[in-house]
């Protein structure tokens, strides 16, 4: 991980730990989040420093790298479209996004969405006297939305589906947030960070960057989408056979474009999918053979046999938690072991299997 990265994280955790929409918050990350990500950008207040030191220039040095790769995409997808004076809609858009960012920033990598987030801080900030039951019954129909949300946006593009595993994991942890919330002296905080950070472990979060990158280019869309309402509502300046000229053609150029962005983004998904899945395969070619015997030495206490390899090995074949428990006999109950135990290795050989890749 580049140390920019690193360090956007640091700024994410430590934006965090401050209690929602404060005036401290905001004051104290909008600055640092202009320092690292925009370094000499006219959008920051101008700051003389003196620091030479090289990890901090890597680290301005590749922010400028990205920012401008950011800027250039932008420019080449929708400059022409825009019609309009680019760096004026550069620094507006740069101007939206940091305030979507920094109202957005406590739930980024913790799995849930925007609108069930909004949800939850009407619920907590709610009494538990004024808790009637049709107030919980109506939050818990925001979760089973965002369930279906989260679910639907995760399908696999071929099977158009969601892992049964994955599935029932996060219809346990909803139906858990549920259940827990209705208790009486109950720590509000405490029950939603055990629900995020267990939905946090159903998916692949971005990198801070990414993220950040998907609302600037989200809001250049929504730039787009305004100005053709604009050209649609505008007092005719010619003709109005003119006038439906220009219409028609910056219809046609957005919905061709979209389509081409479409068809990129389906070329390059498909080309992730087969990487992913030939790296997958190394992988587990690796962990069957074992050469050192690691992955065969960590089991079950007792169960030499119910260890990390074998195990590894029935997931990679698709076989489910009842599939894996026969396989063993039946001797270990899969759903309160095994799978407690096969996730708790996997983060612990995840640093070996990463270094073993990348070699």
């Amino acid at each position: 991980m580049h140390e920019l990265d690193r360090l956007l994280q640091e700024l994410v955790s430590q934006a965090q730990s401050y209690p929602k929409d404060t005036d401290p918050k905001k004051r104290k990350i909008r600055p640092l989040l202009w320092e690292i990500m925009f370094p000499g950008s006219s959008l920051r207040r101008e700051k003389k420093t003196t620091d030479d030191d090289e990890k901090s220039q890597a680290i301005y040095g590749e922010a400028k790298r990205r920012l401008a790769g950011l800027k250039k995409w932008c420019r080449d997808k929708h400059g022409a479209m825009l019609a309009s004076d680019f760096e004026q809609d550069w620094n507006d858009v740069m101007g939206d996004v940091l305030e979507e960012v920094l109202t957005k920033i406590d739930i980024y990598k913790r799995g849930v969405d925007f609108e069930l987030f909004k949800e939850w801080q009407k619920f907590s900030k709610i009494s538990a006297s004024e808790r009637t039951p049709e107030f919980y019954s109506e939050f818990q129909k925001e979760v089973e939305k965002f369930r279906r949300r989260f679910e639907q946006r995760r399908k696999n593009k071929k099977t158009k589906t969601y892992t049964s595993e994955k599935s029932q994991s996060l219809a346990q942890s909803c139906e858990k947030l549920c259940q827990n919330i209705q208790k009486t002296e109950v720590d509000l905080g405490q029950i939603w960070n055990i629900f995020c950070d267990e939905v946090q472990q159903l998916y692949r979060p971005l990198k801070f960057w990414n993220w950040f990158a998907f609302y600037v280019k989200s809001r250049f869309i929504d730039f787009i989408r305004d100005r053709v309402k604009e050209i649609s509502t505008a007092e005719p300046s010619g003709s109005k056979h003119n006038q439906r000229l220009i219409y028609a053609k910056a219809v046609i150029i957005f919905a061709f474009d979209i389509l081409l962005q479409i068809w990129l983004y389906q070329i390059a998904s498909m080309m992730q999918e087969y990487e992913r899945k030939l790296k997958q395969i190394q992988t587990m070619e690796w962990i069957d053979r074992d050469p050192d015997g690691i992955f065969r030495g960590e089991h079950i206490r007792n169960f030499p046999d119910v260890n990390f390899r074998a195990i590894a090995i029935l997931k990679f074949k698709q076989a489910s938690l009842k599939e894996i428990q026969e396989h063993f006999g039946n001797r270990v109950n899969a759903q309160t072991t095994i799978s407690p135990f096969y996730t708790r290795t996997c983060s612990y050989f995840k640093p070996i299997i990463e270094d073993w890749s990348l070699d």
